[in-house]
């Protein structure tokens, strides 16, 4: 019954091989669930779970170029206190391919703007890194500090 649907899916209803595979992973996440409250269903689950996935083509992540990214970085108005502070704060970013939890957790002590400007970055296991910062994001980090 799960292939036929995985097959209708598929075929009748034409969704791509990735739309497939998330049906398939939810109904794999269900059957565990079953296998705990239903111990007798241990083999139909075994069944279920033995379904392979579908190979597919994956789409190629594209990049924004260096005029996209002074596009979206001239977007804030610079002349604002909450434009000086988006600014900064999409600057960072890019400048160090920051998460949004980097950039929410990244305290001013971990600043330094003299001699070389550079930023301390705690990310995810507890890894930290320390980035330097292009002269723009510098500038415009000053910018917003000053405010």
């Amino acid at each position: 019954m799960v292939v036929a649907f995985l097959h209708h899916i598929e075929h009748d209803r034409g969704n791509s091989p990735a739309t497939r595979n998330l049906r398939l992973a939810a109904i794999e996440s269900f059957m565990r669930y079953v296998e705990l409250r239903h111990p007798s269903a241990l083999e139909q689950v075994a069944q279920i779970n033995a379904i392979p996935g579908k190979r597919h083509d994956q789409k190629l992540i594209r990049h924004l170029t260096m005029d996209e990214i002074r596009a979206v970085l001239n977007v804030p108005d610079a002349t604002t206190r909450l434009g000086l502070r988006y600014r900064a704060m999409l600057h960072l970013c890019f400048a160090g391919g920051l998460r949004v939890s980097e950039l929410i957790g990244l305290t001013l002590e971990n600043v330094t703007l003299q001699p070389r400007p550079s930023i301390l970055v705690f990310g995810k296991g507890r890894r930290e890194r320390s980035l330097p910062l292009w002269k723009e994001t510098a500038r415009d980090l000053r910018a917003w500090l000053s405010v």
